[in-house]
């Protein structure tokens, strides 16, 4: 943050690490003198009713309800589940049982005592690993280095400015990412079921979602391409995991690619029977059977490594195309085109989960170019997506780095790391320099 903001002229030692020096006139003392946390309330799902006021558990709004705990504003803090996400409330709402909340501002003002919750970073101080669990007395006993109410404001006050840029530029950039994705899908819906001649021939499919296709293209079953019939993995109990033969898992299969990622691949123990039975192959493609998310049914990514001693798990499907007929590449992409994917989520059934059973997996219509002709369009692919994902790539990037730039903004500011007493916002400067008062 040097060289953009000034420093504080006199500083002293906090005493704390995450501190560091803060500036002499700051009161040093624990954050419950600053603000008090409660746990929030008990409250069921089947209570979550349409209502007026909104529910806010751990990972912010969970529902509605006729009636409310806490008048806002105020802040939420996950408790449990996301542990540490911190929401700003403006309105009255219901706080519940997974979250704590700021009962007691102790006259600080609410923005800055939300951007202190973001500095000192609760989800650091939670108890347990997995999913964790965070205890109010944890944040409150906390050093904390406190401005006067006066001085808060004004740094609340800058920090909105300030962090609402940033915000309007990650917002860009997450648009660009949402355009980028859908061009990706377009292309590829393109090329895999209308092919790379614009004045080839075509015909109806006889398929009402698939529609007209090149008319030398094959129309087949998913089951008349593949080597073998489709099967579910092999189960594991969790003490089996982290050692042994590599594992394709479900989380595997979500790559913006459709490749699976043998690097990032978990480890479980097995049988020499096993490893027969549930083995990978080049070009073996694996779907998803069962998802808490609709869009995520039927997604499939294809194993392109030659690695042995790799397995797959009992929450994906195992296809393994005859690589005679068609080349695992066309067939994957394919099988994640959109019209594919919006026809596997209608075969799909919904209970607690979505879940999507082999039958209907091994029946979907499939489009067949002739062999050369995939080739083709796996090649054109490969570079057309290459320039697509590129452009995703930088604009992760450029999240990334805005999203650091964020956070080190709120950690100067409240820290006393930049002095910003004499801030005022773009638009109330331009207008005293405009006023008569400002000319004289």
């Amino acid at each position: 943050m040097s060289g953009k903001y000034k420093a504080y002229p006199e500083y002293k030692d906090s005493g704390s690490e995450w501190l560091g020096d803060v500036p002499e006139h700051w009161q040093l003392k624990q954050a419950k003198h600053l603000f008090l946390l409660q746990r929030g309330h008990d409250l069921s799902s089947d209570q979550m009713v349409a209502g007026d006021y909104c529910v806010y558990g751990s990972n912010g709004p969970i529902g509605t309800h006729d009636a409310y705990t806490t008048k806002g504003p105020s802040i939420t803090v996950g408790r449990s589940g996301s542990v540490g996400e911190i929401n700003f409330v403006s309105e009255d709402f219901w706080a519940h049982n997974t979250s704590l909340y700021v009962k007691d501002f102790k006259g600080m003002p609410e923005r800055y005592v939300y951007y202190l919750l973001k500095a000192i970073d609760p989800a650091r101080l939670s108890a347990g690993s997995a999913v964790g669990t965070l205890d109010r007395n944890n944040i409150h006993v906390q050093k904390i280095a406190a401005p006067n109410p006066t001085e808060a404001t004004n740094i609340a006050n800058f920090l909105d400015h300030e962090t609402a840029k940033i915000d309007t530029l990650i917002e860009e950039q997450q648009s660009l990412i949402r355009l980028l994705q859908e061009k990706r899908q377009a292309v590829i819906s393109h090329a895999v079921t209308k092919g790379l001649n614009p004045d080839a021939p075509m015909k109806d499919s006889g398929v009402e979602w698939l529609g007209e296709v090149p008319e030398h293209w094959d129309v087949l079953r998913l089951k008349d391409l593949l080597h073998e019939p489709m099967k579910n993995g092999l189960f594991k109990k969790k003490d089996q995991f982290g050692e042994g033969s590599l594992l394709v898992n479900v989380s595997d299969l979500y790559v913006d690619d459709y490749f699976i990622d043998s690097d990032t691949l978990d480890r479980v123990r097995t049988t020499e029977d096993e490893r027969k039975v549930y083995r990978v192959e080049y070009g073996d493609i694996f779907f998803v059977r069962s998802s808490l998310k609709l869009e995520g049914i039927g997604r499939c990514a294809c194993f392109l490594n030659d690695l042995e001693d790799v397995v797959f798990e009992c929450h994906i499907v195992n296809a393994r195309p005859d690589k005679t007929n068609v080349t695992p590449k066309y067939l994957t992409r394919y099988l994640n085109s959109l019209p594919v994917s919006q026809e596997f989520v209608r075969r799909s059934k919904t209970t607690t989960m979505t879940t999507i059973d082999q039958l209907s997996l091994a029946t979907i219509e499939t489009v067949k170019p002739p062999l050369d002709e995939q080739q083709a369009i796996d090649d054109y692919l490969d570079v057309a997506l290459q320039k697509i994902n590129f452009a995703d790539n930088e604009a992760k990037a450029s999240i990334k780095l805005l999203q650091e730039r964020r956070t080190a903004l709120i950690s100067a500011a409240v820290t006393g790391k930049i002095d910003v007493r004499e801030w005022s916002a773009p638009e109330l400067t331009q207008q005293k320099q405009q006023t008569p008062e400002a000319a004289v």
